[in-house]
Formats: C-alpha cells, structure tokens, sequence
C-alpha cells in the first residue's frame, strides 16, 4: 500500500484523512515503501509497516525531506548507469549507441540515437535553443549554435531515416545488396534516393558522404565527417558508381571471384558468370536487363553454365548493349540471337541426372497420420496411438483406434478392410513391437537404424566394429562377411563363397565403399555437402560427438567441401575423412594453423 510502479521509478504517498502526501520516487520499491514508513512515524500514525527495522533505524522524517532525498538518490543512480557524462544523454546497448532525450511541457522527448554521446549532446542542445530552454546550461554550445536549432521531430527524423542502413552495415546510407555488394541510400525531400550498388563497402559510405555535402546535412549523419570529401550532386555520384563496378568487374575478369552487381544489367547470385544465376532444379537462368525502361529479359533456362552465360553473351549483341561479355570471341562466333531465339533453344526440363531429389512431405495421405521425426505419428480424437517406421501401418493403426473410440461413427482409411477394434495404449504397444522387430535382420552382423539404413558389424576384441551402412541387406551381410575374413575372427558367415570370392577388405575400406555408393544418390558427389532447395545454394554440415554442426552456405560445391575439409582437419587432425585429401592445396596450410 502507498507504492506505486511509474516509468522507471516508484512514487511512495501517503494517505492523512483523505489527503495525499506525496513522499517522492525512489528507485526500487523497498526503498519506497521504507520512505512511507519513516513518515508513519513522523506522524505517529498506527498504520502497519513493511519494513520496521529499516525505517527504525532511519527514523523518522517530513514528506519534503523523504521527496529531497528520492530525487537525489535516483540522480546518483542515473548517473552511476549512464556512461556518457552529459545531461540528458543515456547510454544504450552497452554503449554501442546513446539516446539524447530532453523533458518539456511535462512529457520526455526523445531526440533518436547517436553513434556517440557528443553527437547525442549537440542533439540535446539543438533542441534546448529550440524550446528556449537555454537557461538549462548547453553541453556543447559552440557546435550547437554553428549548426542552429532543430525541433524534435526534425532530429528523430533525421536519425530514424539512417538507423536501419547502420544496424545492417555499421555505416550511415549503407545497406547489404540482395544479390551481393552493398547498396548506397540517401533521403531526399523525405523520399530515399538510391545512389548506387558497390562492391566494397567504403565505395558505398564515400558515395553517401559526397552526397550528404552536398545536401548539407547535419555532421552527425556523416560517415567519415574527418575526412576531406568534395560535395556531389547526386547524378554525377551515380555516374561514378557504374564507372567504378565495371572497373572492379574488368579487374575480376569472367570468371573472378569478386561479385561486383552494377545497375548496367549485371547480377552475380550464385555463378561466377555474369547475367547467370542458378534456380532451384539445378538449372542455371541466363538473363539481362534492356528496353528503354532497363525491363529484365528472359534468356532461358540452361543445363550448364557455360551455355547460360553464352546465351546472355549472344543477347547482350543482338540488343547492341555496352556490356562486358563472358565469353567474347566465342559469342561473336556463334553470332547474336533475340530472346525469342535463345528461349527456343534452352532445357525446357532438366535431365534426371540434374533433378534435385525434393524432402519428403511431413503429411500423409492417410488420414489421422503426421510425420515427425522418421517416423509416422497416430492421432485420434487428440489421443496419441503410437508411432510407425511403415506409413501403412500407421493407417491401419489409426483405423483399428477410431473404431474403439468412435464405433460406426469412425472414418476408416481402409473402409472396405475388417478392422478389429484396439485402444490407443495397444496401439502405442503395437508399434513399439514393430520398431522392435524392425531393427534385426535374418543375416548375422546386420541391424537396421531408424533412417531404414542397414549397418554392418563386425564383433572384435570385446566391442562391435562398424564397416559401413549399405542400401540392401544382402550388401551389408556381404560387408560384414569380409571384414570377418580380414579381421581373422572365427564367425559365422552369411555368404562364404561369394565372400571370399570378393577377397577381404578392412573396416575402413568397407565404410568408404559404402559411402561411395551412398553418394550416388545423393546431390553432391562431396562428403559433408548437399543442395538445399530453399535456399538455392549448397550447405555444408560436419557431425562430431553425436551432433551436426552447420558449416555455412555457398555458391560453389567445391568452396563447401572445402570448408568440411577445414571443420574434419579442425575436429578430427589426420584421422579426417577429406573430399580432396592430399590434393587439396590448403591441407598444408590446415597442418600449419593446428
């Protein structure tokens, strides 16, 4: 009672007859509720007190006198958290950045967020001239006159227009560009301006800051305010950013790494070659921008990269564009072809060979069934009936529950099946059997895994060697055959004849032949690499102690089995299983940095 929460305080009163008493704010509660009670006993009221020993040992004390030493302690409290050192300006994010506010017509106003706490000042001071409120005392009156008053509105603004490009880049008018580079920005008569698309991100801060001069925009909203930069209409800033991205693009070459978008119809995604970007099906879409309105045209979708870049090659001289070519004397060989043309002449459906092989579907068209985990999930009427490696038996499992709880209510997946009725907890139990009966196999060193793959194993020396998971269960009882011959171990074989007829192989032997033939079905010939159709790029994931660690994203198969390579040399030092082993150039470097 008598303690009330207010913004970033609490306010203690205390009621006499009805009238209030106002006892100050304080910064926690307890100590709030500790100024009612030394009032009470100012007072000598018999009211109940929260905290007797405290209030005791303080003493008794006048509403005016408890209000003084609120507004002190909270001072002290608000200087001890803010770093800045200047009235009015409050730390944020652990000093990453600093609000200046200012308290006018009984309402805070904030002023935005600065890079610094001087910037944030000279804000605080601007606003102060602009109320009239100079008698407060200016932290930085010199820089604040030569700049001039703002209200408010004006500085919140302006920083709230900057504060999205800097949270991405850490620069003013900087953001990332969706197909690479950074994108430079500036608002002009409230509208944004678009300046221009680099490839370094000091092009696109330079750029904003020649601009901002010549818009004669406040210092604080500069990039590099230190740096001796001429002020740049805005047209002539443009020019120069095409002028330097086709020089960084001649620089790179073809088929450099660099990816340098420019707004003269080139855009790098996920190909090394311009005007190319490959979709999601494996193919690669050739394309450029031309017409009078820079419209993007459609060249087709191509089966390489080499045909794709080609065709954008042929387009670029049949619409007579001022473009670097990919590959120039081959284009002009071949001659130039409209789109039309080119669109004729493309894949219309990729091979199967190039068909990404799609993630299986976590519904099911059985009714009542959801795939989670590997497995297929049973729910009727909200109950849980189990879980199921074989998508019909969880059909059946879902009938033979909806009949025991719904009768000839119940809609069957097989209506036309007789279907005995069975509670969920026997259901449950029934597909916990099946799982059970699901991992042996009638071969001997054989066991299944909840993925459907078949392991091998070898009993050796006390403990289970593994030699590989195989497709069939007859490869991996023939796996297991010939690491016994190896091993020397007296056991029993599945097929001796054919074993030994294979000749003995080491464990090592028989998980890299195993891997072999698990790659061929796969998107990537590359261990630890596969395609991921939603992102359109390759992923690379490593597994060590019984968890898979994500690698990254790239555009190129080979820069990410590169980076398994690095994560297995990182993890596993000279017993890593690499894609390009000794023949990776960087595998010295990696002996180097261990």
């Amino acid at each position: 009672m008598g303690v009330t929460r207010a913004a970033r305080t609490w306010n203690a009163r205390l009621y006499i007859e009805r009238v209030p008493y106002l006892l100050g704010s304080w910064p926690t509660a307890k100590e709030a509720a500790i100024a009612r009670d030394r009032a009470i006993l100012h007072f000598g009221l018999d009211h109940a007190l929260a905290f007797p020993r405290d209030a005791k040992r303080l003493g008794p004390a006048t509403p005016e006198a408890l209000a003084k030493a609120g507004r002190a302690l909270c001072r002290a409290v608000n200087k001890r958290k803010n770093a800045s050192g200047y009235t009015g300006v409050v730390s944020m994010r652990g000093g990453a950045a600093f609000e200046a506010r200012v308290l006018f017509g009984g309402q805070m106003q904030h002023l935005g967020q600065y890079k610094t706490a001087r910037d944030a000042a000279i804000a605080r001071d601007r606003a102060l001239i602009y109320l009239g409120e100079e008698w407060r005392g200016l932290a930085e009156p010199e820089e604040a006159g030569r700049l001039g008053p703002a209200s408010p509105e004006e500085l919140r603004s302006a920083k709230t227009r900057a504060r999205r490009t800097h949270r991405e880049t850490g620069l003013l008018g900087v953001s990332l560009a969706p197909a690479g580079g950074y994108v430079a920005r500036i608002q002009v008569d409230g509208a944004p301006k678009q300046i221009g698309t680099f490839a370094l991100k000091e092009d696109a801060a330079v750029a904003y800051d020649c601009v901002a001069r010549h818009l004669e925009l406040d210092r604080s909203l500069w990039n590099y305010p230190d740096r001796e930069l001429d002020a740049v209409p805005l047209e002539d800033v443009r020019k120069w950013a095409i002028e330097r991205a086709i020089a960084l693009a001649e620089e790179a070459g073809p088929q450099g790494s660099q990816r340098t978008p420019y707004q003269k119809g080139l855009k790098l995604k996920d190909c090394q070659t311009w005007g190319v970007h490959r979709s999601s099906d494996g193919r690669y879409h050739a394309h450029l921008f031309a017409g009078g309105e820079k419209r993007r045209v459609n060249l087709g979708y191509w089966l390489t990269e080499h045909e794709a870049a080609l065709a954008r090659d042929r387009a670029a001289l049949h619409f007579e564009l001022d473009l670097p070519l990919n590959y120039p004397d081959e284009a002009r060989a071949l001659g130039a072809l409209s789109p039309e043309e080119l669109q004729a002449q493309s894949a219309r459906k990729p091979p199967p060979s190039v068909q990404i092989r799609r993630k299986p579907t976590m519904y099911s068209e059985y009714r009542g069934l959801t795939r989670y985990k590997g497995k297929w999930v049973v729910m009727v009427c909200g109950q849980k009936c189990g879980r199921f490696e074989r998508e019909q038996d969880a059909a059946i499992a879902h009938d033979r529950a909806a009949v025991a709880l719904l009768g000839s209510d119940a809609i069957l997946n097989f209506p036309s099946r007789r279907t005995t009725p069975a509670s969920p907890a026997e259901m449950r139990a029934w597909g916990r059997k099946l799982s059970k009966k699901q991992t042996t196999s009638r071969f001997v060193g054989v066991s299944y895994n909840p993925q459907h793959h078949l392991k091998a194993w070898i009993a050796y020396a006390g403990h289970h060697v593994f030699v590989g998971a195989w497709e069939t269960e007859r490869e991996a009882a023939l796996a297991h055959d010939r690491g016994t011959l190896f091993l020397g171990v007296r056991a029993h074989l599945n097929f001796p004849d054919e074993a030994r007829a294979l000749g003995p192989a080491s464990p090592e032997e028989l998980c890299e032949e195993a891997h072999r033939q698990f790659k061929r079905h796969t998107t990537s010939q590359y261990r630890g690499v596969y395609w991921a159709t939603q992102t359109g790029a390759w992923h690379a994931s490593i597994g060590s102690g019984g968890k898979t660690y994500f690698l990254g994203s790239y555009t190129h198969e080979a820069r990410a089995a590169e980076a398994y390579d690095h994560a297995a040399m990182s993890l596993h030092g000279e017993r890593a299983k690499l894609n390009f082993g000794d023949t990776n150039p960087r595998r010295a470097k990696l002996r180097a940095e261990r």
